[in-house]
């Protein structure tokens, strides 16, 4: 069962969604046949999935209120013209702090991480670059094909799709509404972060 660590971290303004159903793809089952007292039989085998859970990057972990204006009202945002000056921007915006930290428990009790961002894939010496900055480690990154140009929401639930072939993800965090209900269908729960970026500005300010 997933614990959420959000409550060690005391932030009651985040909305944890819970997933609507159960994912089938927990859990990956064969078949061997058998004998039982003369009759035919198959025994189910059980082959449980390595747990995973998802970061988004920019807005999730990354604070990117001071840059933000730089791709608004653009989606996709890498689409923006000034998508690539954002990038280079990213490398020396802050972490969000609390978001950070959930990183490093979720990785301290063993589960993959995986950081699925809609960042085009040749701005991942960028990403890198920041989370090596800020002494943050994830086991896998999967980032936009540089031809696609769809919303958010459909090219990170086809990359999550997939994973799910390979990981059951217990949960991912997530800035984006649209994108988190698009996780919902696919039977994932949620943590939707959007606001922590103005709880470290606050701090910040005061």
């Amino acid at each position: 069962m997933f614990i959420n660590p959000l409550h060690l971290l005391h932030l009651p303004i985040i909305a944890v969604l819970g997933a609507r159903g159960q994912s089938s793809r927990g859990n990956s089952r064969s078949t061997a046949p058998g004998s039982v007292s003369g009759s035919s039989a198959h025994i189910v085998i059980m082959r449980s999935l390595p747990e995973a859970v998802i970061f988004s990057f920019s807005g999730t972990l990354v604070d990117t209120t001071r840059i933000s204006h730089l791709v608004a009202g653009h989606h996709p945002a890498c689409d923006a013209p000034a998508a690539d000056l954002f990038q280079l921007e990213v490398v020396s915006c802050p972490p969000v702090q609390q978001v950070a930290r959930l990183l490093k428990i979720e990785r301290g009790v063993g589960r993959i991480v995986v950081l699925v961002a809609a960042d085009r894939d040749h701005y991942r010496p960028h990403i890198q670059s920041w989370l090596d900055l800020n002494g943050l480690a994830v086991d896998e990154m999967h980032l936009r094909s540089v031809s696609d140009h769809r919303p958010d929401a459909l090219t990170k639930t086809e990359l999550v799709s997939v994973l799910q072939e390979r990981y059951e993800i217990v949960h991912a965090y997530e800035d984006r509404t649209d994108v988190a209900r698009a996780y919902e269908r696919l039977g994932i729960g949620v943590t939707l972060t959007r606001g922590v970026t103005e709880i470290a500005r606050d701090a910040a300010a005061a």
